[in-house]
């Protein structure tokens, strides 16, 4: 397998956690366990099979619930898509399946018209890496002599924050930018 494939199946991979993250993240805000997410699903059908219309009318949580369910099996089908070296098709249902949890959010969290369930979730996601840019402001102001170049404050930087030298030298740049 050549390096580039093997790059675009990485980033397939981490998305693919990410929708479980976010899933894993909604079934505990919704106090949710497996067995509640089947029986939901289960029950949905039922009345889809019932229904002439073929349409159902469900309640708020269930309708996220559902989507949740949806989500984590897109997951399941993107991964198997992976292993079997289908990329196209892995991402094609990768980023059905984020559309999934990013709906599911959206009605879960009841959020407003006009804003990105999306963006909320991956801000979630990635808390970690801005307490890690915070560190690295907070340690650059204290620690390092202002007068640096934004390169050089990052050569100091990459001793103490696990971030990369570009992004640390874009932070100190843009903290430079801020106090002038």
């Amino acid at each position: 397998m050549d390096k580039q494939k093997i790059g675009y199946t990485e980033v397939l991979r981490h998305a693919i956690e990410g929708i479980k993250a976010d899933a894993d993240e909604l079934k505990a805000g919704m106090k949710l366990d497996d067995a509640h997410l089947k029986l939901v699903g289960a029950e949905a059908e039922d009345r889809l099979r019932e229904s002439e219309s073929g349409f159902v009318s469900v309640n708020r949580n269930d309708l996220a619930v559902l989507k949740i369910g949806a989500a984590l099996g897109l997951a399941v089908e993107a991964n198997n898509a992976l292993d079997d070296g289908d990329l196209l098709y892995a991402a094609t249902i990768a980023i059905l399946g984020q559309k999934f949890i990013s709906s599911a959010a959206g009605v879960f969290l009841g959020v407003q018209i006009g804003a990105n369930p999306a963006i909320a979730m991956a801000k979630r996601r990635h808390a970690e890496n801005y307490a890690l840019t915070d560190e690295a402001v907070k340690y650059w102001q204290e620690n390092i002599d202002p007068t640096l170049s934004a390169s050089k404050a990052a050569n100091e930087l990459l001793r103490v924050v696990p971030l990369s030298h570009k992004k640390l030298a874009e932070v100190i740049s843009a903290e430079k930018k801020k106090r002038s």
